[in-house]
């Protein structure tokens, strides 16, 4: 009624929304046909709708409905002539919102996504960023879907694309996703775009990769990227290298074992001694977080017992005050005998043997009077 007597179809209003901007953002999107309708009359009255009107925020029509996630409504836009590739004042493309969704069933929609912009001719920016350097392919390694991951390198994705942190969408997978995901990284990327880098560093702490699957206990990753020859000595900005952090574990669960033991399958050398900015290595830290086992991986990899001493008990405690992790803080026997026996207690080697963890461990329970 008010569109045959002539009201504006696009008119704005405070925010810059026009009245298609506020169809697509009901829940029920267009389950009564209300945009259909609104489109009939429009073209019955000779009023073009502008179909990529942008609110205050760049954000179209389509932007709305999918961020609602409306697939019909989506669907019929882009068939009305919506732009598929227009970015919003954050750079978030079309493309951007079909990929941070978290649901499994999306990878469906974006095969649709796709298969309409071939049908219309279109070309996407399959790599365009938003404001915080995202690409798509970076927010469906966020949303964790391994078929959303390689529609999109079959498409052209640039695996290699760091954001405005430094990451990598390998970087993100390797915090708690399934190895899977790297893998679909590897398989599923482009000639042009190998290899992928396995050791790029992001800026939070300089860390790599595998760091950050150590740090979030990631074992499944962990593994992964040492069978596919990254660096098992690169350092952090703290100077913490991979070891350094497996010996900073709670956990004495044999991950030092199989560091080791993959590493020496790909004849790579691992530095042992190797001091972090605080002059501590991983043996130190080892027997700080009482790991008897880790402990003897790291003698049998000929770590240097001969100049080893504990840390001064202030080591621990400022460590704790930075906020860094020494495993768990403990406050029960084992942690208090630990702490006083590092008060200038250096190990005492015998010349017959070399100690074993377990033994080191149980030198470091002395109480000095």
């Amino acid at each position: 009624m008010l569109l045959r007597r002539g009201a504006d179809p696009n008119l704005p209003n405070e925010i810059g929304e026009t009245p298609l901007h506020v169809i697509c953002e009901r829940d029920e999107g267009d389950e009564d046909g209300l945009a259909k309708l609104f489109f009939a009359v429009c073209d019955e009255i000779g009023r073009a709708v502008h179909i990529d009107a942008r609110s205050l925020l760049g954000n179209t029509p389509l932007h709305v409905a999918l961020s609602q996630g409306h697939t019909e409504l989506i669907e019929w836009l882009m068939r009305r002539g919506a732009d598929s590739t227009t970015a919003n004042y954050g750079g978030v493309t079309p493309l951007h919102l079909v990929c941070e969704r978290h649901r499994s069933v999306e990878i469906n929609w974006l095969e649709t996504f796709f298969g309409i912009n071939d049908e219309l001719g279109r070309t996407m920016a399959i790599n365009a960023t938003n404001r915080m350097g995202q690409t798509p392919l970076h927010l469906a390694a966020i949303s964790g879907t391994e078929a959303m991951i390689r529609a999109l390198l079959r498409r052209g994705a640039d695996p290699r694309v760091a954001d405005e942190e430094g990451e990598t969408p390998l970087y993100i997978v390797c915090r708690n996703r399934s190895s899977d995901l790297a893998t679909a990284l590897l398989d599923e990327s482009r000639e042009e775009y190998r290899p992928v880098p396995l050791d790029a560093r992001a800026k939070w702490l300089g860390e790599t990769p595998l760091h950050r699957a150590l740090r979030h206990d990631n074992r499944d990753a962990t593994v992964w990227l040492l069978r596919r020859v990254c660096d098992p000595n690169c350092v952090d900005d703290h100077g913490s290298t991979p070891l350094h952090i497996v010996c900073r574990r709670k956990d004495d669960d044999g991950l030092a074992e199989t560091f080791f033991k993959i590493v020496d399958e790909k004849n790579q050398s691992v530095q042992v001694d190797v001091r972090d900015k605080w002059g501590r290595t991983p043996l130190q830290w080892a027997v700080a977080n009482l790991l008897p086992n880790t402990v003897d991986a790291l003698l049998t990899h000929d770590a240097d017992l001969s100049s080893f001493s504990f840390p001064w008990i202030s080591f621990f405690w400022g460590f704790a005050e930075r906020g860094l992790r020494l495993g768990e803080i403990e406050t029960g026997r084992r942690r208090h005998d630990l702490l006083r026996a590092a008060r200038g207690e250096r190990l005492r080697t015998g010349s017959c043997r070399r100690p074993r963890g377990h033994e080191i461990l149980q030198r470091a329970r002395i109480v000095l009077a």
